[in-house]
């Protein structure tokens, strides 16, 4: 049994921490392969050990799950535009389409589903269902939230621009507003969800239940998760309780145990836009990885359907370099081939040491 501290978290020896990080960061009910930042906050509020924030944020950087599918591309020399923000729950909402895959020859259905995303608390719906207007108008006419919403945002995709639609905002004087064509991040809220979405469904490819089932636990797993935009998790922004993880349940902890707050005023959210925005600008497409010979890299090579294909880690062998500048890589495939692959496609990779290491059991908690 863990120590008690006078905050009511648990304290953790060394030989439960290894435990502890898998069950929050790659277990799918608890963890969902979580950024760094996010598993640190998770863990901070049920947990305490000493150096455990260096101790996360090496333990997710090294997670070779992560490392191959949330592989990112260079960004666009874009400036950061920081919108007005809505000041009430489920005032202004963002909507949008995804599909997981396309019908084809390997897939019977297409795999599609609507998200919806409140502007001010964060919270996530989400729902299967086939891209068109009349699927669309009845999930609305359900959702519980609708009584609630005085601006949709959404793309300028065909079902967004539709009379229907149109004539079912004017009869609930919800103001539609569609962002720039074929520019996904004029609905950036959206995209980014769904970008989230998807990749908990990859990172759990045989999730019990199909993928509508990894859908619904993806929204609940967002809903309940840390929130860096907001200084806490959208259940506690809209809600003000904590949400109980399947790990707190095998472990024992309970809501007194885990030691939740609201991590940002109002004053304070401003003052990190801004922040944000001015490091985003300054320093966003500076190049931050430290290649060298004898690294480990993942690369890019290419897509399969819609799908990233990432490779590695590869050692890398030698280095091109024009005006000083690093251009590209040469690295040494799995058949001892070498090849060459540009800096824009190579990711430095983050090996784990001592991986399979004895750790305490879940059991024993």
């Amino acid at each position: 049994m863990f120590k008690t501290l006078p905050d009511g978290r648990y304290f953790v020896p060394t030989e439960y921490r290894t435990t502890i990080l898998k069950l929050y960061h790659d277990d799918a009910s608890s963890g969902g392969h979580d950024g760094q930042f996010r598993t640190y906050y998770k863990i901070k509020a049920r947990f305490f050990w000493h150096q455990m924030k260096e101790e996360i944020i090496k333990y997710v950087r090294s997670c070779s799950v992560c490392q191959h599918i949330k592989f990112k591309y260079k960004p666009r020399v874009d400036k950061m535009i920081i919108p007005n923000q809505s000041q009430n729950p489920f005032e202004v909402v963002h909507i949008d389409f995804a599909e997981l895959t396309k019908r084809s020859d390997l897939n019977l259905k297409t795999k599609s589903f609507v998200i919806i995303v409140d502007e001010f608390t964060r919270m996530v719906f989400a729902k299967a269902m086939k891209e068109d207007v009349r699927s669309l108008i009845h999930y609305l006419k359900q959702h519980p939230k609708l009584p609630f919403i005085k601006k949709i945002v959404s793309d300028c995709g065909t079902v967004f621009k539709s009379n229907a639609l149109v004539r079912f905002a004017e009869e609930r004087q919800i103001i539609l507003v569609n962002t720039s064509p074929y520019h996904p991040p004029g609905n950036g809220l959206a995209e980014r969800k769904i970008r989230d979405i998807k990749k908990f469904i990859e990172c759990y490819p045989n999730f019990r239940g199909g993928w509508k089932a990894a859908l619904e636990a993806a929204v609940k797993h967002e809903n309940r998760s840390y929130n860096n935009a907001i200084g806490c998790s959208p259940n506690f922004k809209a809600y003000g309780k904590t949400t109980l993880l399947e790990a707190d349940k095998t472990i024992g902890i309970k809501e007194q145990n885990i030691h939740d707050e609201m991590h940002k005023t109002a004053e304070k959210q401003k003052e990190y836009y801004e922040k944000m925005k001015f490091y985003y600008d300054k320093k966003h497409f500076e190049p931050q990885q430290n290649i060298c010979e004898g690294s480990l890299i993942l690369v890019q090579c290419g897509f399969k359907g819609k799908k990233l294909v990432v490779n590695g880690p590869y050692k890398v062998v030698g280095l091109m370099k024009t005006g000083g500048i690093l251009k590209n890589i040469i690295y040494e495939d799995e058949k001892g081939n070498e090849k060459i692959a540009h800096i824009t496609n190579v990711r430095l990779y983050h090996s784990r040491k001592n991986e399979e290491s004895s750790s305490g059991d879940v059991n024993e908690l």
